[in-house]
């Protein structure tokens, strides 16, 4: 745990040469952690409340490669103990490609998050209306795609078909997504069929006429 500390704070062993931040040795350790896993997690879940927005930065962009050794409750806890700690807190340190702490705590949350997580799934349907809440539709659409599916057209944008329809369980409920967003204009299918993304889902050939 104290060189996982002494990471975050930029004084870790774990840096090299071409890193752009300390997050980077971090980063590289936690893909070798293996069943120390849940340590890194459970050292980077305290720093998401360190003092030092630097520190908590990297604590919160890391936390959602070992969101699930964490858990959806323990992270949720944190959100709603310490809002003030994320909500509009800009990244410092570290870029993301997230707007403040609280998406990157949410991005964490939703990787976390499975179909008994009722708390946390709340929280994260409430999001998925927001203007950023597509990028939570691969948590949804694993952990609640009934949910997913009836407000489809509330938190679905079109452009982001694919990565909808890749979070959905099966073939029946990736046609039902296709459904529910209809009508589908001819420049809409034009941009949806472009995509290449067609290329990473098995069931392409029985979904794609859909929109043909």
């Amino acid at each position: 745990m104290k060189e996982i500390e002494s990471q975050l704070r930029g004084t870790g062993s774990w840096s090299q040469r071409e890193d752009y931040t300390a997050a980077d040795g971090l980063d590289r350790a936690i893909g070798a952690a293996g069943p120390w896993s849940p340590v890194f997690g459970r050292t980077l879940l305290l720093h998401t409340e360190d003092a030092d927005v630097g520190v908590r930065t990297t604590a919160v962009y890391l936390l959602e490669r070992v969101a699930k050794e964490v858990g959806a409750p323990a992270i949720l806890k944190v959100m709603e103990r310490s809002p003030k700690l994320f909500d509009g807190v800009k990244p410092v340190g570290h870029p993301t490609n997230q707007p403040d702490l609280r998406w990157s705590m949410l991005m964490a949350l939703g990787t976390a998050v499975g179909p008994k997580d009722a708390a946390a799934l709340a929280v994260l349907r409430k999001a998925a209306h927001e203007e950023r809440g597509f990028w939570l539709l691969d948590a949804l659409g694993r952990a609640d795609s009934a949910w997913l599916l009836a407000n489809a057209k509330a938190v679905v944008p079109k452009d982001a078909l694919i990565g909808a329809l890749r979070s959905m369980p099966d073939t029946a409920s990736r046609a039902k997504l296709i459904r529910a967003l209809g009508p589908w204009s001819a420049a809409e299918k034009k941009a949806a069929l472009a995509s290449g993304g067609w290329a990473l889902m098995d069931d392409a050939a029985k979904l794609k006429p859909l929109l043909e």
